[in-house]
Protein backbone atom coordinates (compact mmCIF):
# COMPACT_ATOMS: atom_id res chain seq x y z
CA UNK A 1 0.00 0.00 0.00
CA UNK A 2 2.45 2.25 0.78
CA UNK A 3 4.43 1.77 -2.72
CA UNK A 4 0.83 2.78 -4.14
CA UNK A 5 1.11 6.28 -2.19
CA UNK A 6 4.18 6.84 -2.35
CA UNK A 7 5.18 5.49 -5.84
CA UNK A 8 9.26 6.80 -6.00
CA UNK A 9 9.79 4.58 -3.17
CA UNK A 10 9.71 1.61 -5.35
CA UNK A 11 12.72 3.03 -6.98
CA UNK A 12 14.41 3.85 -3.93
CA UNK A 13 16.27 0.62 -3.28
CA UNK A 14 19.67 -0.43 -3.51
CA UNK A 15 20.52 -2.33 -6.95
CA UNK A 16 19.65 -6.16 -7.21
CA UNK A 17 22.90 -8.03 -7.53
CA UNK A 18 22.40 -8.63 -11.46
CA UNK A 19 22.75 -5.07 -12.00
CA UNK A 20 25.29 -4.82 -9.15
CA UNK A 21 27.86 -4.46 -11.29
CA UNK A 22 26.96 -1.80 -14.16
CA UNK A 23 25.51 0.31 -10.46
CA UNK A 24 28.72 0.64 -9.59
CA UNK A 25 30.36 1.58 -12.79
CA UNK A 26 27.58 4.46 -12.88
CA UNK A 27 27.33 5.28 -9.70
CA UNK A 28 29.11 7.02 -6.77
CA UNK A 29 30.09 4.92 -3.64
CA UNK A 30 27.58 6.65 -1.17
CA UNK A 31 24.44 5.98 -3.82
CA UNK A 32 23.28 3.24 -2.24
CA UNK A 33 23.39 4.73 0.81
CA UNK A 34 21.44 7.89 -0.20
CA UNK A 35 18.93 5.29 -1.61
CA UNK A 36 18.66 3.85 1.19
CA UNK A 37 18.42 6.97 3.38
CA UNK A 38 15.58 7.84 0.91
CA UNK A 39 13.65 5.05 1.52
CA UNK A 40 13.66 4.75 5.08
CA UNK A 41 12.33 8.58 4.99
CA UNK A 42 9.34 8.33 2.66
CA UNK A 43 8.73 4.81 4.79
CA UNK A 44 8.60 7.18 7.98
CA UNK A 45 6.12 10.01 5.93
CA UNK A 46 3.83 6.79 4.95
CA UNK A 47 3.78 5.84 8.66
CA UNK A 48 2.45 9.18 9.60
CA UNK A 49 0.78 10.47 6.44
CA UNK A 50 -0.85 13.77 6.71
CA UNK A 51 -0.01 13.46 11.36
CA UNK A 52 -1.61 9.90 11.87
CA UNK A 53 -0.71 6.92 11.64
CA UNK A 54 -2.12 4.39 8.51
CA UNK A 55 -2.95 1.44 10.51
CA UNK A 56 -5.62 0.81 7.38
CA UNK A 57 -2.26 -0.97 6.40
CA UNK A 58 -4.02 -3.97 8.23
CA UNK A 59 -6.52 -3.97 5.38
CA UNK A 60 -9.56 -2.86 3.17
CA UNK A 61 -12.84 -1.56 5.14
CA UNK A 62 -15.46 -2.58 3.69
CA UNK A 63 -19.29 -0.92 3.97
CA UNK A 64 -20.04 -3.69 6.28
CA UNK A 65 -17.42 -3.01 8.38
CA UNK A 66 -17.74 0.18 8.36
CA UNK A 67 -21.03 -0.40 9.64
CA UNK A 68 -20.25 -3.07 12.43
CA UNK A 69 -17.21 -0.69 13.26
CA UNK A 70 -19.97 2.43 14.15
CA UNK A 71 -22.22 -0.34 16.11
CA UNK A 72 -20.36 -0.09 19.44
CA UNK A 73 -20.03 3.90 19.81
CA UNK A 74 -23.79 3.84 20.88
CA UNK A 75 -22.94 2.46 24.47
CA UNK A 76 -20.48 5.27 25.68
CA UNK A 77 -23.09 7.90 24.37
CA UNK A 78 -26.00 6.10 26.11
CA UNK A 79 -23.32 5.97 29.35
CA UNK A 80 -22.67 9.69 29.18
CA UNK A 81 -26.44 10.71 28.77
CA UNK A 82 -26.66 10.73 32.83
CA UNK A 83 -23.77 13.19 32.48
CA UNK A 84 -25.68 15.83 30.34
CA UNK A 85 -29.14 16.13 31.62
CA UNK A 86 -28.61 19.63 33.02
CA UNK A 87 -26.85 20.47 29.61
CA UNK A 88 -29.44 19.14 27.43
CA UNK A 89 -32.44 21.20 29.81
CA UNK A 90 -30.64 24.48 29.21
CA UNK A 91 -30.34 23.77 25.43
CA UNK A 92 -32.55 21.10 23.74
CA UNK A 93 -31.21 21.57 20.78
CA UNK A 94 -28.50 19.31 21.98
CA UNK A 95 -31.31 16.40 21.85
CA UNK A 96 -31.21 16.61 18.08
CA UNK A 97 -27.85 14.84 17.98
CA UNK A 98 -28.99 12.20 20.57
CA UNK A 99 -31.93 11.32 18.10
CA UNK A 100 -30.05 8.25 16.16
CA UNK A 101 -29.78 6.53 19.67
CA UNK A 102 -33.46 6.42 20.24
CA UNK A 103 -32.98 2.44 18.96
CA UNK A 104 -29.96 1.83 20.93
CA UNK A 105 -31.85 3.49 24.23
CA UNK A 106 -34.92 1.11 23.83
CA UNK A 107 -33.11 -1.87 23.52
CA UNK A 108 -30.88 -0.67 26.37
CA UNK A 109 -33.39 -0.14 28.39
CA UNK A 110 -34.90 -3.28 28.18
CA UNK A 111 -31.95 -5.30 28.23
CA UNK A 112 -31.69 -3.25 31.99
CA UNK A 113 -35.06 -4.00 32.65
CA UNK A 114 -34.40 -8.19 31.74
CA UNK A 115 -30.92 -8.24 33.25
CA UNK A 116 -31.46 -6.22 37.01
CA UNK A 117 -29.56 -3.18 36.06
CA UNK A 118 -26.45 -5.14 34.64
CA UNK A 119 -27.49 -4.60 30.97
CA UNK A 120 -23.97 -2.59 30.32
CA UNK A 121 -21.62 -4.93 32.41
CA UNK A 122 -23.49 -7.60 30.47
CA UNK A 123 -22.28 -5.58 27.20
CA UNK A 124 -19.41 -4.63 27.47
CA UNK A 125 -18.21 -8.65 28.68
CA UNK A 126 -20.04 -9.73 25.38
CA UNK A 127 -18.21 -6.91 22.91
CA UNK A 128 -14.95 -7.52 24.46
CA UNK A 129 -14.83 -11.20 24.46
CA UNK A 130 -16.73 -12.38 21.28
CA UNK A 131 -15.88 -9.38 19.45
CA UNK A 132 -12.64 -7.52 20.38
CA UNK A 133 -10.76 -10.77 21.42
CA UNK A 134 -11.58 -12.59 18.27
CA UNK A 135 -8.98 -12.70 15.69
CA UNK A 136 -11.71 -14.20 12.77
CA UNK A 137 -13.08 -10.54 13.03
CA UNK A 138 -11.76 -7.62 10.86
CA UNK A 139 -8.99 -5.68 12.93
CA UNK A 140 -10.95 -2.70 12.17
CA UNK A 141 -14.69 -3.81 14.26
CA UNK A 142 -12.22 -4.97 16.98
CA UNK A 143 -10.16 -1.60 17.10
CA UNK A 144 -12.92 -0.01 17.21
CA UNK A 145 -14.89 -2.09 19.43
CA UNK A 146 -12.75 -1.75 22.00
CA UNK A 147 -12.02 2.15 21.56
CA UNK A 148 -15.60 2.50 22.15
CA UNK A 149 -15.77 0.20 26.02
CA UNK A 150 -12.43 2.29 26.64
CA UNK A 151 -15.00 5.41 26.15
CA UNK A 152 -17.76 3.92 28.51
CA UNK A 153 -15.01 2.74 30.90
CA UNK A 154 -14.02 6.17 32.07
CA UNK A 155 -17.21 7.49 31.97
CA UNK A 156 -17.94 4.79 34.33
CA UNK A 157 -15.02 5.10 36.32
CA UNK A 158 -16.07 8.95 36.66
CA UNK A 159 -19.34 8.08 37.66
CA UNK A 160 -17.86 5.19 40.74
CA UNK A 161 -15.57 7.86 41.74
CA UNK A 162 -18.36 10.78 42.16
CA UNK A 163 -20.76 7.92 43.65
CA UNK A 164 -18.15 7.38 46.79
CA UNK A 165 -17.87 11.07 47.19
CA UNK A 166 -21.91 11.16 47.34
CA UNK A 167 -21.90 13.90 44.22
CA UNK A 168 -24.12 11.76 41.99
CA UNK A 169 -27.53 12.47 43.91
CA UNK A 170 -27.26 15.80 41.93
CA UNK A 171 -26.89 14.44 38.54
CA UNK A 172 -30.32 15.78 37.39
CA UNK A 173 -31.73 18.87 38.35
CA UNK A 174 -30.92 22.66 37.30
CA UNK A 175 -30.18 23.15 41.17
CA UNK A 176 -26.95 21.40 40.52
CA UNK A 177 -23.87 23.71 42.40
CA UNK A 178 -21.51 25.32 40.01
CA UNK A 179 -18.55 22.84 40.21
CA UNK A 180 -20.45 19.77 39.77
CA UNK A 181 -22.20 21.24 36.69
CA UNK A 182 -19.03 21.91 35.11
CA UNK A 183 -17.65 18.32 35.37
CA UNK A 184 -20.65 16.99 34.27
CA UNK A 185 -21.09 18.85 31.44
CA UNK A 186 -17.03 18.36 30.62
CA UNK A 187 -17.54 14.70 30.55
CA UNK A 188 -20.96 14.30 28.72
CA UNK A 189 -19.60 16.92 25.84
CA UNK A 190 -16.33 14.96 26.16
CA UNK A 191 -17.41 11.50 25.39
CA UNK A 192 -20.08 12.22 23.03
CA UNK A 193 -17.34 14.42 21.45
CA UNK A 194 -14.64 11.65 21.02
CA UNK A 195 -17.74 9.05 20.17
CA UNK A 196 -18.49 11.42 17.11
CA UNK A 197 -15.54 12.02 16.18
CA UNK A 198 -14.60 8.88 16.06
CA UNK A 199 -17.93 7.38 14.36
CA UNK A 200 -16.66 10.44 11.57
CA UNK A 201 -13.63 8.54 11.11
CA UNK A 202 -15.08 5.15 11.17
CA UNK A 203 -17.25 6.35 8.19
CA UNK A 204 -14.40 7.28 6.31
CA UNK A 205 -12.73 4.18 6.73
CA UNK A 206 -10.13 5.31 8.81
CA UNK A 207 -8.84 4.87 12.30
CA UNK A 208 -9.87 6.92 14.99
CA UNK A 209 -6.49 8.67 17.06
CA UNK A 210 -7.90 9.43 20.64
CA UNK A 211 -4.74 10.26 22.44
CA UNK A 212 -4.11 7.65 25.50
CA UNK A 213 -7.46 5.65 24.10
CA UNK A 214 -6.42 4.90 21.20
CA UNK A 215 -3.29 3.72 22.33
CA UNK A 216 -4.94 1.65 25.32
CA UNK A 217 -7.07 0.17 22.02
CA UNK A 218 -4.73 -0.91 20.03
CA UNK A 219 -2.56 -2.61 23.16
CA UNK A 220 -5.46 -5.12 23.03
CA UNK A 221 -6.05 -5.56 19.37
CA UNK A 222 -2.66 -5.94 18.11
CA UNK A 223 -3.48 -8.92 15.59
Amino acid sequence: MWQLRYPELRHSYPPSPDTAGNSRAKSPTGEGMKQASLAFSLLAKAIYFNGEQVMTWRGTTTSLDRFYAALPYALPMIEALSFGMLLLTLFPFLGLILLPLQPFLFVYGQLNYFLGGYAGLVIFFALYLLVVRNDKISHFIRFNTMQALLFGIAASLVRIVLDLLGLTSGLVGASLPLPLAVIYSAIFLGVIGASIFSLVQVIRGRYAEVPYISDAAYAQTRF
